[in-house]
Formats: structure tokens, C-alpha cells, sequence
């Protein structure tokens, strides 16, 4: 602040008011009373520059007029005359907004293309790249420790006790779980049920089949279940290899790995034949139970014999096993040719329990013909 105490010290404070006006009134000058045009070169740091203090590279900047970008569509992008690089890129096609261009330097790069390159595939230690496609659209891409496509194996499934994805009446699906119970078959609403017309006592479930064909035996070592204490075997066309041999029945108690043939069977049946004679046969403590005797089962083209047998309570450890038949036969050397029945009945002796059986000719083979097991419901 300045004290103002003479007639001169006044007249300075007026000359001081009137320069600042001019200053604040004029543009050629700043508060520094330096010019503001055509100044001298700064001295103060704080003072402006003139043109030729500025460095080269601030007064091209300065003196150049940089043009808008425009987008390219397809052409030749020439590297700039200096820095940055030398050589041209090449782009045949169109530049799309968001893309980006990259040059390797050395050769041209298609844009989108990529090659076969594994280093950076996915793997069991890291996150990788997705092999190549197989082209095949049964294959899938696997977590082996080197992932590849391959196709899903059966083995590779694991199956448990879901019920979500059965099948049902609105959709396909996986079968429901087995019952274990050879009665029930599964119906058309998606569950194990006894047939119709098969729930009643006395129906029949087939069980198991065999065909001859120059056979020793036809042996059923899967018909046996829980299920049933009553089972029929139906003969069909059976043909022997041999004329004049006797069809024969044995049982096992170890599932068929062999088949008793000691005296532990009883048997006594008779034979009608169509001229009306007739005659028996039986047996006690024998090595199997006669199912046709008295002249046996012819070998001609039109012989063969077919019949029913029974078969009861097999499982039974407390009871002797019996069983019952009866059948039908043509014998071409009888009487010039003749239609015969047979039927009788036999017992195994023996309260341990039977899981398979056997038929057998008494003599060579069994040439042709079928028999089929049922078990015969309880309830």
C-alpha cells in the first residue's frame, strides 16, 4: 500500500491508475507490459515466446493442417514416410466397422483365417483352444488328459435307480427297473404287469425253448424260478436218428453241471396203438423216467412224436418230484404205419431241490424237433 504524503506522491498514484486502465483497455500489451505482438524474445520464464523460440518439432505441428479420417474400403494403407514401421498393407476386401487390422510384418494375413495349430489346445493342466472339428457329427470332445473328439461309447454311461427319464406314455424313455418276477411283462402304460388272461391260476409264461438238430440232449437249465411249483414241457415233432429207441427224462440238482443217472427214478406208462392193442412198460429204481417205451420212437421222414409233460413242485426240498404226460406218435414200421398215444407218469426220489432237466434218447441222436418250457401261475 502506497502512503500518499505530498502533492507528487499524488500525482504518481494517478499516473500508476492511468497506465493500468490503458493496459486493461488494449490488447497489445500484457499485465507485465510486455507486448502482446511483435514481442521480444521472453526473458522471464513467465513471459510469452516468440515463433522462432519454439522447437522444430512444435512449429510443424503448429504450421500443419491434419485432414479428417475417412474409412477405406479395399486398397493399398502406405506406411508413413518416416517411423513407425516400413511397407505396405494389403486389404482385399472390406474394412468393417469394429475390425481390427493386423500385419505381421513380413507376409499377408487373410482376414478371419486361422490354421491348424495345436500348441495352445485345451488340456488336463490348462484352458485352451478347442481342437479342430472332425467333421463328424457323431463325435464329441472328451476330458481325456489330451481332450479329442471321439464317439460315446456304451461303457462310458453310468446308469442308477432314476426314475425321471423312464419311459411313459407322454415320451420315450429308459425301461423301468426289472421285478424279478417272471410273471410280469412290461404293458403299454410303462409297468410290469401279469398279462391279461395270465393272472389266474393255472396261465402259462413261456420260460425257455431248444431245437434239435442232431442232438445228445436238449437241456433247460434257465426254466426254474420261485415263481411257479408247476411247470409243462411241450414235445414237438420230435424226430430220433435212430428207429425204435425210447425218449428218456433225468434231473439235476446243480443248475445242469451234471444230471443224475443213479436208481433214484420210478416210472409206469402204457401205449395204444390204433389197431387197438396196447401195451405197458414201468420201471423201479431205474436211471431215468421212460417217457415212451414198448417199440420207441421211429427215424422214418414221416416219424415223430409229440406230447405234454408235467412237471411238479422241482424246488421242493421236503418233497419227491413227479411228473405226468401224455402224447401223440406216428410209427411208420408198426403195422405198415401207425398212430399211437402214449401217457404215463414217474418220480425222481429225491427231496433236494431240482434246477434243471434233461430229455435224451435211449439210444444216438435227437435229429429234429422243438421243445418248449412254460411255467404254469399260481395266482
Amino acid at each position: 500500500m502506497r502512503i500518499v504524503k505530498s502533492f507528487e506522491d499524488v500525482q504518481v498514484v494517478l499516473r500508476e491508475i492511468l497506465d493500468w486502465k490503458s493496459l486493461l483497455s488494449t490488447k497489445d500489451w500484457d499485465f507485465k507490459k510486455l507486448r502482446i505482438k511483435n514481442a521480444s524474445p521472453a526473458v522471464d520464464p513467465n513471459d510469452y515466446v516468440i515463433l522462432d523460440q519454439l522447437p522444430e518439432q512444435v512449429k510443424k505441428i503448429t504450421q500443419t493442417t491434419i485432414p479428417p479420417t475417412t474409412p477405406v474400403s479395399g486398397g493399398i494403407i502406405s506406411s508413413p514416410s518416416s517411423g513407425g514401421g516400413s511397407g505396405t498393407v494389403t486389404h482385399t476386401g472390406l474394412l468393417v466397422t469394429g475390425r481390427l487390422l493386423i500385419g505381421n510384418g513380413g507376409s499377408d494375413i487373410t482376414q478371419g483365417s486361422l490354421t491348424d495349430e495345436t500348441n495352445n489346445n485345451v488340456s488336463s493342466t490348462s484352458h485352451g483352444l478347442v481342437p479342430k472339428g472332425p467333421s463328424d457329427a457323431t463325435k464329441f470332445l472328451n476330458g481325456a488328459t489330451t481332450p479329442a473328439f471321439a464317439q460315446v461309447k456304451d461303457s462310458d454311461l453310468s446308469t442308477s435307480d432314476i426314475t425321471t427319464n423312464n419311459v411313459s406314455t407322454s415320451k420315450h424313455g429308459f425301461t423301468p427297473k426289472l421285478p424279478n418276477d417272471a410273471t410280469k411283462y412290461l404293458d403299454g402304460t410303462g409297468s410290469f404287469s401279469v398279462p391279461s388272461g395270465g393272472g389266474g391260476s393255472g396261465a402259462l409264461v413261456f420260460l425257455e425253448h431248444h431245437a434239435a438238430s442232431s442232438s445228445s440232449s436238449l437241456d433247460f437249465t434257465t426254466f426254474y424260478s420261485s415263481s411257479y411249483d408247476k411247470y409243462l414241457f411241450v414235445v414237438v415233432g420230435l424226430l430220433a436218428a435212430t428207429d425204435g429207441v425210447d425218449l428218456y427224462f433225468r434231473v439235476s440238482t446243480d443248475g445242469g453241471s451234471t444230471y443224475d443217472s443213479g436208481t433214484n427214478y420210478n416210472y409206469v406208462g402204457t401205449r395204444y396203438q390204433d389197431n387197438g392193442t396196447s401195451a405197458g412198460f414201468n420201471g423201479r429204481a431205474t436211471n431215468q423216467i421212460k417217457i415212451v417205451g414198448a417199440g420207441g420212437i421211429g427215424n422214418a421222414s414221416t416219424d415223430s412224436i409229440s406230447l405234454s409233460m408235467y412237471l411238479y413242485n422241482p424246488g421242493s426240498s421236503a418233497l419227491y418230484k413227479q411228473v405226468t404226460y401224455s402224447g401223440s406218435m406216428f410209427i411208420a414200421s408198426v403195422n405198415s404205419g401207425s398212430f399211437l398215444f402214449t401217457e404215463g407218469q414217474g418220480g425222481y426220489k429225491s427231496a433236494t431241490a431240482v434246477n434243471a432237466c434233461r430229455f435224451l434218447l435211449s439210444s444216438g441222436n435227437i435229429a429234429s424237433g422243438d421243445i418248449y418250457c412254460y411255467g404254469v401261475s399260481k395266482s
